[in-house]
């Protein structure tokens, strides 16, 4: 396992590690009911189970650098692990009383860990990888949104340029209080 500096983190780390495992073994089971849905949902949490129990033990390390160096990134990340681990609870609350049962463990557990990481930040970091930029996006500057996300223009943001000749230049006058701040040219109705 995974050594943690934190021992909220370790023992995290330790009931993750429990769930994921108790997750495939559910999974299994109900595969091996033999029916054609049975089959793939069991397939499905059991391998998202499996990945998500490998991540969380960082083992094998060749299996773990090429995650990290891929589009499958996100698996370090608390957002992808919040995904995982919700769709996982969705195909296990399908596998009768111990898959629901399960379920709510896991998503019991993500959302333990997210409160855990309010109270205790380091050991939040000591789990996650922060996300990282998209090298595509790099040229981003450094108020951008949530890994690497541009807000150009104000289009995202809600800001409007302060250029005169730009298109969003009769939108600005309208926030800034200048002239009329209804929109409608003075008319309140909105028929004009």
């Amino acid at each position: 396992m995974a050594r943690s500096h934190n021992p909220i983190a370790a023992m995290f780390r330790t009931a993750s590690a429990a769930v994921y495992s108790l997750n495939i073994i559910v999974s299994g089971i109900f595969l091996s009911q033999g029916t054609y849905l049975n089959v793939v949902v069991g397939v499905y949490s059991s391998l998202i189970a499996g990945i998500m129990l490998l991540v969380n033990i960082e083992k094998p390390k060749g299996l773990m650098d090429r995650l990290g160096s891929s589009k499958y990134e996100f698996v370090f990340t608390f957002r992808g692990r919040y995904l995982l681990d919700v769709f996982c609870s969705l195909f296990l609350f399908g596998m009768g009383y111990t898959g629901f049962f399960m379920g709510i463990v896991t998503l019991g557990l993500i959302f333990g860990i997210r409160l855990a990481g309010v109270q205790n930040p380091d050991a939040f970091n000591d789990m996650f990888r922060v996300p990282s930029p998209d090298p595509d996006k790099a040229h981003a500057a450094p108020g951008t949104g949530y890994a690497g996300e541009v807000m150009t223009d104000g289009e995202e943001s809600g800001e409007y340029p302060s250029d005169p000749g730009s298109p969003y230049a009769s939108e600005q006058s309208r926030f800034d209080g200048e002239g009329d701040t209804t929109g409608y040219g003075g008319d309140t109705t909105g028929y004009g």
